[in-house]
């Protein structure tokens, strides 16, 4: 069985991508981050780390970082959804072929990093720098395709194998 799809990179699925690396990766930074911000700035001693102003000071800092870092997020995925061009993959068990610019590659099932299944969709990370993650929607798979297309991402170790509920 083969599975082909054309994966567009508009901006909805751009701005889903950096949303859930910002997420997955920097959050944890800023917060300290910010944490480290306050207390070089507003406490220039060990007895204000506990105090409610020094929460709120790490609070606004937090904000402020986050709003900037989302804000270069959201720059850069209008900047690469008009660049990148469409890409076609075609899924096999044994590999993966695919065409971009004009070009066709056959890949082996280590062109994806990392995949996780989403409630609607498949994600594929295939890209490191700059990241780039592809979006599979479900709704566009038969049911055969699904069961394939998660059968050999198991089989290839990018997803979890199911476990039953007891």
């Amino acid at each position: 069985m083969e599975i082909t799809r054309t994966f567009v990179n508009a901006l909805p699925y751009v701005i889903r991508a950096k949303i859930r690396g910002f997420a997955r990766r920097s959050v944890f930074a800023y917060a300290i981050a910010s944490a480290l911000i306050a207390y070089a700035i507003h406490t220039p001693s060990l007895k204000y780390i506990a105090t409610v102003e020094y929460f709120k000071t790490w609070a606004i800092y937090f904000l402020l970082i986050c709003t900037v870092a989302l804000t270069m997020n959201l720059i850069s995925a209008v900047v690469q959804s008009r660049r990148l061009i469409p890409r076609q993959a075609t899924f096999k068990q044994e590999a993966i072929t695919v065409t971009h610019r004009g070009n066709t590659e056959c890949k082996t099932w280590d062109w994806i990093i990392a995949a996780e299944e989403l409630r609607d969709s498949f994600a594929f990370v295939v890209q490191r720098f700059p990241r780039l993650e592809l979006f599979l929607s479900k709704k566009r798979l038969s049911e055969d395709e699904y069961r394939s297309l998660r059968a050999w991402l198991v089989e290839h170790g990018k997803l979890p194998p199911r476990t039953r509920a007891a």
